[in-house]
């Protein structure tokens, strides 16, 4: 099929959604978009998927978020893992939370539990997740240093690494096995939910994961103090303070405060009398939006 007969049957095929359809009929006159949207199927490579968002099969959106992951599904399936479960975690960028959410739903109708994040997190702590939780892969949907346009879905498994021969492989061919977007499974939350398939995660993870951390920290004595930070909520303004031993960190949103803490805390030109340790530990808890070093 041509990339524009593609083009077609995406504008015309009810099973994409009103909203994909309009997209790509704004597109009607304009050719060359239309082939760098259709030309080709978004590569799921040892990397996992990695593209511009929007309609097309060029495009990272929940249509290829759900290929991917229906392969991943079969994989899973064809080395008897599918009840071991899939940790999946998400970053701030544009449509994040839904591929995360439309990936667990996935697995969920493939009958795999899914372990999804209630909020961002970072990458390395969906590698401690899978460990943790014993689970035979991991998902996270970040285009790391990408354009903001950009958003991607990395696979990892049972070890806690992105995956390697032979899985990834396995996982690549099962993806592009699929030709055809309806064969891919959806679960409808609720129901996914109620069948305990869809499990929400948080604290219980954060957790232990900083005590994971704290053990690895080389100068113990460069830890803070277990009242050393103060969070506190600025009255009738959406937004938080973070205060410690002369940092300051102000944040006007949960997605900005992942990249505008971390950026702070680690900075150079941070005038705070804590140790350099100290200071990148409490940037991870800050990032991570932690508050286990908080007085109240």
């Amino acid at each position: 099929m041509s990339y524009m007969e593609t083009y077609r049957e995406w504008c015309t095929n009810p099973y994409f959604s009103e909203e994909t359809r309009a997209e790509l009929e704004a597109i009607k006159d304009n050719e060359a978009e239309i082939e760098d949207r259709f030309y080709r199927q978004l590569e799921f490579g040892t990397g996992g998927l990695r593209g511009v968002i929007g309609a097309g099969t060029n495009r990272m959106n929940i249509y290829t978020v759900r290929q991917a992951t229906q392969g991943l599904a079969n994989y899973i399936i064809s080395q008897n893992g599918q009840e071991k479960g899939v940790a999946i975690a998400h970053d701030s960028r544009i449509m994040s939370p839904e591929f995360a959410e439309e990936a667990a739903l996935c697995l969920n109708a493939n009958g795999i539990k899914a372990y999804v994040f209630d909020s961002l997190r970072p990458t390395p702590e969906l590698s401690f997740t899978v460990r943790e939780l014993g689970c035979v892969s991991g998902i996270v949907i970040t285009a790391s240093h990408n354009p903001r346009e950009y958003n991607g879905y990395k696979v990892y498994w049972e070890d806690g690494a992105q995956i390697t021969p032979p899985h990834d492989s396995g996982i690549m061919n099962e993806v592009k096995a699929i030709s055809d977007y309806a064969v891919c499974k959806k679960m409808d939350k609720d129901a996914a939910i109620a069948a305990g398939l869809y499990q929400t995660i948080g604290a219980d993870i954060d957790d232990p994961y900083i005590e994971e951390l704290k053990k690895l920290v080389v100068h113990q004595d460069g830890l803070p103090a277990a009242n050393a930070a103060t969070v506190t909520a600025a009255p009738g303004v959406d937004s938080l303070s973070a205060i410690s031993n002369g940092m300051t960190i102000v944040y006007t949103s949960e997605r900005s405060a992942y990249y505008h803490a971390s950026s702070v805390c680690v900075s150079s030109s941070c005038t705070s009398s804590m140790s350099c340790s100290g200071r990148r530990f409490l940037a991870a808890c800050f990032a991570f939006r932690l508050t286990h070093f908080s007085a109240s």
